[in-house]
């Protein structure tokens, strides 16, 4: 998907999250590991949540800010979406099902911090942020809750 504005990016953010909630949930069918299996059943409806909520924000954003055009995003490049139903989940420890699900939260929020740091107008900063936010609390909550399925 070509991220031309900040409407496109919104598009392009859910489909990573339902992607990623859609590999997931494959690699769940196939998972030994019980607490893999537990985890990928975790993680892909966070996952599933998390897309609804950042398509929430078409529906209330400013248009002005909807329509702003990223003009510079091809300088970072974002996660293929395509690739995530490539991912092993099925076979891949807890901890790296963890580490892989962080690593891609973490590309988000980069570009996210990326396209802020080049934002021109103040409605289009206030959504970021508020996209960021969003990014960055669910990250900490599935860090919190991973790191108390590996106590268990």
């Amino acid at each position: 998907m070509r991220i031309e504005s900040i409407e496109t990016l919104i598009d392009w953010t859910r489909e990573v999250h339902f992607h990623l909630a859609k590999a997931l949930a494959a690699g769940q069918q196939i998972q030994q590991e019980e607490r893999a299996r537990e985890l990928l059943e975790y993680l892909q409806q966070q996952e599933t949540e998390l897309g609804k909520m950042v398509a929430g924000f078409e529906e209330q954003a400013d248009p002005k800010a909807l329509h702003t055009m990223v003009y510079d995003y091809e300088v970072h490049s974002p996660l293929e979406i395509d690739r995530l139903s490539d991912k092993p989940y099925g076979t891949m420890t807890y901890d790296a099902i963890a580490a892989d699900v962080f690593a891609s939260h973490q590309q988000i929020q980069e570009l996210y911090r990326y396209l802020l740091g080049r934002s021109a107008i103040p409605e289009e900063q206030e959504l970021l942020e508020a996209l960021l936010g969003v990014e960055e609390h669910e990250t900490m909550q599935l860090s919190q809750q991973i790191n108390r399925g590996r106590d268990i």
